[in-house]
This record gives C-alpha cells, sequence and structure tokens, in this order.
C-alpha cells in the first residue's frame, strides 16, 4: 500500500468513529465489533445488545447508557484504561445493568453502574444455571462493579449475584458502593445462591453495604465454594451477620488477603453458619485461613474478627486457621464478646477449630467475655472445641497478647462441651481482664488442657480460673 492509500485509510477510519459507527475488525481471531457510545459517539446499550447477539467480542468505547442481556458466547471489554468505559443503567431501572444467560462470557476491563433491581441483581445476574444451559463459566476481569443497588426483600448481590450451578471467576476487579435495602438483602457486593464455584483473585470488595442482610462483601449459601484469594475485603457493612464476608454451610478459603475495617451485627469480618438464611443443614462447613490479616473489624454483639456458630441440628464445622494476623477487633455491647474470633455450638453440633502461628493481639471485648477468642457450647452434646499451637517452622508465633475484656480477656471458655488445647508453643501472655480471667476464663464445665511447653503467663488479673456457671 502506498503512503496516499495509507493515509486514505486512516482518515477513513477516523470518520467513521466521529460519527459513531460500529467497526467490524475481521482477523484470525474472529470478528469484533466496536461501539462508541459518550463520550465518543451517541450509541446506547441497545447497540452493545444488537452487538452481543452475534458473540464473539464486543469492544466498548464511552458509557453507553441502559441494560443488556447476553444469551450468546460473548466478551464484553472496555477500550479505555481503568475500567472507564461500559454500561450504566441509571436511566434503565427495573433489571440487572447485564443478565447472563450463557456461557461462557467474560467482562474485561469495563465498567459496571447504575442498575437499580427490586430483585436479584443489581450489576451483574448470571441465570446460566436455572436456564437450558446449565451452569456455566463467567469471568469478569480488570473491571469495575460500583453504584449498584438491589431494593426487594430477599434480593441479593447488588453488585453481582450468581445462581445455581455457576462458576464466577473475579480477577483484578473492584466490587464497590454496592447496597442492598431490604430485609434479608445478602451480598451487597457479591452473592452466591448455591453457585459451583466463587473465586475472588487480585480483587477489591469494599464499601458495600447490605443494609438489613448478611454478608456486606460477599455472601454465598450451599454446597459451593468460595476462595478469597490476593485479595482486600474492607469497610463492608451488614445489617445482620458477617460484614466482610458471611457463608453458609459453604467451602470457604481464605488465602494471603486482608480483611479489613468492616462491621456487623455479628461477625464483622468473617461470618460461617451453616443454616444461615436457609443454608443446607446438616452440613460439614469448612473455613480454611492462611496468610490473613484481620484488622480493625467490629460486631456489635459477637465475633468482632471472625465468628462460627452452628444451630440446632445445623451439622458440624471445620475450622482451619494459619499463618494470620487477628488484630485491633472489637466488639461494642457488652453481651457476648469474643472480639477477635467467637465460635458457639449447640444441639448436638459441633465446631473443631485449629490456630496454628497465628496472633491475636489488641482485640477487646469491653464489659463482655472473651477479649481475644470466646468458645461456648449450649449442652454436653454439642462439640465446641479450639487448638492454639505451634509449627515446627523457625521464627513462627503462635500468641495471644494485650487483648482486653471483662472476663477472659485471652480466652472465653464455657459450657459442657466446651474445649481449649494449648500445645506446644502456644503462649497466653500480658492481657487483661477488669474483672477476672486474665488468660483464660474456663466455667460452666468447660475443660481447659495445657500441654508441655505452652504458656499462660504474665496476665492481669489472673492467668486462669475456673467455676461453675452463674
Amino acid at each position: 500500500m502506498n503512503v496516499r492509500l495509507a493515509r486514505t485509510a486512516l482518515a477513513l477510519l477516523a470518520a467513521a468513529a466521529a460519527v459513531s459507527v460500529s467497526l467490524t475488525l475481521v482477523g484470525a481471531a474472529g470478528a469484533a465489533v466496536i461501539v462508541n457510545c459518550a463520550p465518543y459517539g451517541a450509541q446506547t446499550a441497545a447497540d452493545v445488545q444488537t452487538a452481543a447477539n452475534g458473540g464473539g467480542i464486543v469492544n466498548i468505547r464511552g458509557v453507553c447508557p441502559g441494560r443488556v442481556t447476553l444469551t450468546t458466547p460473548v466478551t464484553l471489554a472496555g477500550l479505555t484504561p481503568g475500567a472507564t468505559s461500559g454500561l450504566d443503567a441509571t436511566s434503565a431501572p427495573g433489571a440487572p445493568v447485564i443478565t447472563v444467560n450463557a456461557t461462557p462470557v467474560t467482562l474485561s476491563n469495563l465498567l459496571v453502574t447504575g442498575g437499580v433491581n427490586s430483585g436479584d441483581g443489581g450489576g451483574v445476574w448470571d441465570i446460566c444455571g436455572w436456564s437450558a444451559c446449565g451452569g456455566g463459566v463467567l469471568n469478569i476481569t480488570n473491571s469495575r462493579v460500583i453504584g449498584n443497588k438491589v431494593t426487594g426483600g430477599d434480593s441479593w448481590g447488588a453488585g453481582i449475584n450468581a445462581e445455581s450451578n455457576t462458576t464466577v471467576n473475579v480477577k483484578g476487579t473492584q466490587v464497590t458502593g454496592n447496597t442492598t435495602t431490604a430485609p434479608d438483602g445478602n451480598g451487597a457486593g457479591i452473592a452466591s445462591d448455591d453457585a459451583a464455584a466463587v473465586s475472588v483473585v487480585g480483587s477489591f470488595v469494599s464499601a458495600n453495604t447490605s443494609q438489613a442482610g448478611n454478608g456486606g462483601g460477599i455472601f454465598i449459601r450451599g454446597s459451593g465454594s468460595l476462595s478469597v484469594t490476593s485479595s482486600t475485603v474492607s469497610n463492608n457493612t451488614a445489617g445482620e451477620g458477617g460484614g466482610g464476608i458471611a457463608a453458609s454451610g459453604s467451602f470457604v478459603h481464605l488465602l494471603k488477603s486482608n480483611v479489613v475495617g468492616n462491621k456487623a451485627d455479628h461477625g464483622g469480618g468473617v461470618l460461617e453458619e451453616p443454616g444461615l438464611d436457609g443454608g443446607p443443614s446438616p452440613v460439614l462447613g469448612v473455613l480454611t485461613v492462611d496468610s490473613v490479616a484481620f484488622d480493625h473489624n467490629q460486631a456489635q454483639t459477637t465475633g468482632g474478627g471472625l465468628m462460627t456458630s452452628t444451630g440446632c441440628g445445623a451439622g458440624s464445622l471445620l475450622v482451619i486457621v494459619q499463618a494470620s494476623t487477628v488484630t485491633n477487633n472489637s466488639t461494642v455491647q457488652p453481651v457476648a464478646g469474643g472480639g477477635g474470633y467467637a465460635q458457639s455450638t449447640g444441639c448436638g453440633a459441633g465446631i473443631n477449630s485449629t490456630f496454628t502461628d497465628t496472633l491475636f493481639s489488641a482485640n477487646g471485648a469491653p464489659g463482655a467475655d472473651g477479649g481475644a477468642i470466646s468458645n461456648t457450647s449450649d449442652d454436653f452434646f454439642s462439640d465446641s472445641s479450639v487448638t492454639l499451637q505451634q509449627s515446627s517452622q523457625p521464627h513462627q508465633l503462635m500468641s495471644l497478647q494485650n487483648n482486653q475484656a471483662a472476663v477472659g480477656a485471652g480466652v472465653y471458655n464455657s459450657g459442657q462441651g466446651s474445649i481449649l488445647t494449648l500445645r506446644f508453643g502456644a503462649k497466653v501472655t500480658h492481657n487483661h481482664a477488669s474483672l477476672s480471667g486474665g488468660g483464660v476464663f474456663d466455667v460452666c464445665g468447660s475443660a481447659y488442657v495445657a500441654l508441655p511447653g505452652a504458656q499462660n503467663v504474665f496476665n492481669t488479673p489472673n492467668n486462669f480460673i475456673t467455676g461453675s456457671c452463674v
């Protein structure tokens, strides 16, 4: 091609963009359509819908008003840096910004905002599990799902909502400022109702609010799994349980992440409770935590940093926490406690928790029990065990230090089914109780075992107190 022809081709392309014409670029990878919306053109979500119906790749430049339903495998990709191009449904309330009813679907570098819906899903709603596609895969990468809302009772997932059998992968994405407003409005940021798996990697889930529900940041219910890796879950709020994350009988794995500044009635940072809001029961739920920082989370009643609970007939929970920090978490009201971590069982259910190489420091339950840890069981048939241990790895620390409460500043251990075991290397030191049990407060028939190499020292006003129920 000579220079004159090349200049002519470039001029034609520029003119096409100026009048907001969709361009079809054909290459080895197939067809890619460009839709130009404000401020680059006058196209809308209707044009995105038309292009998406053909599948392939739909590139979006600018912010397109309206919403779309994806019924064909497709990729929607924003063309401007920082996920500043995409869809804004402010002018089209009443349904999610993006409804997904196909597989696979990928949202890349995309802005999803302005969704207001009285049903499930304000920003992105994946219903593939309900339809003929019978599940599917939704990938959301390097995107922003922000400022969406669901307003109906028992409506979930203001930001992202995944239904049965779907797999949702969220990577490098901001899920922020989404809100559920009605009772049982769970998972303001991300919600999963029996989805196969939800994976959150390298993402920020922050400043989401479930005003009268569970899981301000993330809520998952059912037998599926949630994994959060190298991510931050921060400053989310729940009117009920799990300010950062709430799970109902699911498999939850947290790795190399931060859970910071979240608030709830109970379970300020994380709540795992089989049977919560209709979740499966009985069930074996699993919560594993590796190299996670829980900091400055707050609960009004119980479990400032983390909380696990099983009610009648709710099966069992296995909790494994290692190489993590639980610091500066608190409860507010002088009723229950567990500033750092609280677990409770009843009606024959059980929780088995093991903490390895984990630091509990500066947690508080003012006027209540269990500055660092509260472990309670309602009856002899309920198994509620907590084990603290140091691994054989060098330079590791298993310590409860500088925590405060009215009783049991280190650990409050209560109930005939409750067992606290300190293994080699576990240290309970320099904790302060305003009333009694600076180190361990052991009452109501619970069991306390300190094995050789464990320490419970330098606590005030005393290291250990035991007694009957009062």
